[in-house]
């Protein structure tokens, strides 16, 4: 689906403060805060920036077996779709085919 974390994080802060400023009543967030809608924007834009790039990305977050596996990185959350040994002759694991963590994982 997505393939970075940074564009997820992103979109989820900026989606976030759209709907605080659509759904928080008359005049939103920024009648709240008593600013225009475009500060608010900008300012949301930059934190947005700033969270995105300090998300961790996925090799550095928890190694190449879990994170750079999951949906955040666009494959699937099954290890044994990107294994080398994916295959009944060289895998006899009976996890396979639908293992989410693996000893003997193998990226191909």
């Amino acid at each position: 689906m997505f393939r970075s974390r940074r564009l997820v994080v992103f979109v989820g802060v900026v989606l976030a403060g759209a709907l605080l400023q659509a759904f928080a009543g008359p005049g939103g967030i920024t009648g709240f805060l008593d600013v225009s809608a475009a500060s608010y924007f900008l300012t949301l834009f930059i934190v947005a920036a700033i969270a995105a790039f300090f998300t961790p990305s996925p090799h550095t977050a928890g190694g190449d077996r879990e994170a750079g596996n999951s949906w955040l990185s666009g494959s699937s959350e099954f290890l044994c779709d990107t294994c080398r040994y994916n295959d009944d002759r060289d895998c006899h694991r009976p996890e396979r085919p639908n293992a989410t963590s693996c000893e003997d994982y193998a990226r191909r």
